[in-house]
Formats: C-alpha cells, structure tokens, sequence
C-alpha cells in the first residue's frame, strides 16, 4: 500500500481544546466557545498533545466501551495534532461551523421536541456532550479533513490494490440500475382491486414480459401505461446500491438472486401495486465512475487511518487517567437509568 508522506511533526504541545462540566453557555462567537473549551480536562496525553474529555465522552457516546472510546479518541486527536500543524481554518470557516451546529441543534430539537429539550440539552441527549463541545469537535473535524483533503490530492492510488480492495468488499458497493412497469391495486379512488381484477391485471403484466422478448420496446410501455406518477421524471428507472437498499422484499430477492442475469424480468406483486422488472444493468468499479469515486475515498480514508495508526506508536501516551474516565463512564450510566 503506498504510504501517506506526512511532514515530520516537532514535539511541541498542542493548545487546550475541552470543556467538562455544565458552565453557563456564552454568547454564540469564536473566542467566547474557545475560551469556555480550553478551560477544561483531558483523560489522557502525550508528549505532544490531549486527549481531551469532551472527545472522550464523544466517542464513549457510541461505544459504551472505556479502551475503545480511549482508541478513537486517542486516534482523533493525534490526527488533529498533525492536521493543525499544517492546516488552519480562518475565523470566517469556524463562524460557519458555529452556524451549522445550532442549527442541527434546532433541527434535532424539533424531532425530540417531546422530550422537553432545550438546544443544548438535545445534543447532549444525541452526543453526550454539550452544544459548545459539539461545536469545538466539529471545528477540530474540520481541521482533520481540510488537512485529508491536501493530502489526498498527492496520494498515489494502486490500481492494483483498489481492484483488490473492490472484490474483497463488492457487496458493499455494487449498484444495480432496473427498469419498472408500475400498476395499482387501486382504482382512482383508493379502493383495492378485487382478487379477480388484481389477478387480470398481473397476467396482464406477464403477457407483457413475451412482448418485450418479442420486440416491443419496454420503455414505450413505461411511458404509455404506467400508474407511477414518477414516471415522467424516472423513465421507470430505479439505480442504487443494493448494499443500502432497505426493504429485504421481492425486489431484493430479485436483484440479488444469484441466477438473475442482466435482461432477466420478472412479475411481483405487493400491497401496493405490480411491477414488472426488468434487470438492465449492474454497476460496479468498472463501469461506474461514481461507485468507482467512493472507492477510491473509501480506500484512502483507511489507508489515513492506518497512517495515524503507525504515528500513534510515534506518540505514545504518557498519562492515562482511568479515574476520570470511569466516572465519566458512571455519568452516562447514571443518565440511561
């Protein structure tokens, strides 16, 4: 794998970046947060930079886990420690970033308005940490992928290594692209077919399948008969990565039944209407430069990670406080009861 080449990084100490506790928020501008964060602890460190609480309990958030949180944490503010030696934001990006995380605090208030929350509360609720913190993490995120950004730029794709990469994680990327002739079980009025018309309406759909193989041409049956009021922008046509299609129902059996071939159609039928199908293509590194993109962001994102994984043992830690992570532990657990 080629190697991410990263300027060498002298050891000096990484300005305070946390913030636990409740303090009163300030008023929402650059200096007041960053005042407010710096002024708090860190859970472990090394010679060179924090691990700091907040981005602790961040990842304590999701993981439940002391030595995994500790990991991610430790991982993540090494990459920003490097990343900010050689990447900086200006005020005007961070004003930004403010104004982004109020307003995913407004958004998510509105969707948990039941539980009483107020801004801060909520994103303490989703994150487990406060709606300051949030923010200073997010400026410390865009930090790290500003610097990705620069350093993706040089990175030497293998073309080899991607294509091994792909077959070893197809399922996860590959696409499929299939045509749809839609029908309702309904009439104009909302009312369900009965079993006699619905059974007429899907030989119909069958008859259809010895058309198409018989010459006539499926798109113009699409624009002609079908009851999806899509059609006109669609085209009857549905593209997507099968790894993050969400319903496991005849569809899917479908496109992922081992033995259906590109051309192969079939008839299915649920509470909603009848579709004929028809398997136009399936997309994947070769011939699909958007999934092919993916991969290649996909791939160097770890190969990132790997990177800072090698420089972790560069930088290893000096100080670990367990006793403030357990009772940050002990703090979420108190919350869940």
């Amino acid at each position: 794998m080629s190697k991410i080449k990263l300027i060498t990084i002298v050891f000096v100490t990484v300005f305070v970046l946390t913030g636990c506790g409740d303090k009163k928020q300030q008023k929402k501008n650059i200096s007041e947060i960053e005042s407010f964060i710096y002024s708090g602890d860190y859970v472990a460190a090394s010679v060179a930079y924090k691990v700091y609480d907040f981005v602790f309990m961040y990842y304590y958030n999701q993981y439940k886990d002391i030595d995994i949180s500790l990991q991610k944490a430790n991982l993540f503010s090494l990459s920003y420690y490097i990343a900010s030696k050689e990447t900086k934001i200006s005020d005007e990006e961070k004003q930004e970033i403010i104004k982004m995380c109020d307003q995913i605090a407004d958004l998510k208030n509105q969707l948990y308005s039941a539980k009483g929350f107020d801004k801060n509360g909520v994103i303490k609720y989703l994150y487990g940490i406060s709606l300051d913190q949030f923010t200073v993490y997010s400026i410390m995120e865009s930090v790290i992928n500003k610097y990705k950004s620069s350093v993706e730029q040089s990175f030497e794709f293998n073309e080899q290594e991607l294509t091994s990469y792909y077959k070893q994680n197809e399922n996860k990327y590959k696409g499929v692209l299939i045509q749809i002739l839609f029908y309702s079980v309904k009439d104009e009025n909302g009312i369900p077919y009965t079993e006699d018309k619905k059974q007429q309406k899907v030989q119909y759909a069958l008859d259809h399948i010895k058309n198409i193989k018989n010459g006539t041409d499926m798109d113009d049956l699409i624009r002609n008969e079908s009851e999806d009021p899509a059609v006109s922008e669609t085209g009857g046509k549905m593209q997507f990565i099968i790894s993050e299609y969400q319903k496991e129902d005849k569809i899917y059996e479908f496109i992922t039944n081992p033995n259906t071939k590109i051309g192969d159609m079939t008839v299915i039928t649920d509470e909603f209407g009848i579709y004929l199908l028809r398997l136009e293509e399936y997309e994947d590194y070769d011939n699909n430069t958007e999934i092919r993109e993916k991969i290649k962001k996909d791939y160097f994102n770890i190969a990132f990670e790997n990177e800072m994984q090698t420089k972790s043992a560069e930088y290893e830690l000096t100080e670990t406080k367990t006793d403030l992570m357990e009772t940050i532990a002990q703090g979420f657990i108190s919350e869940e009861e």
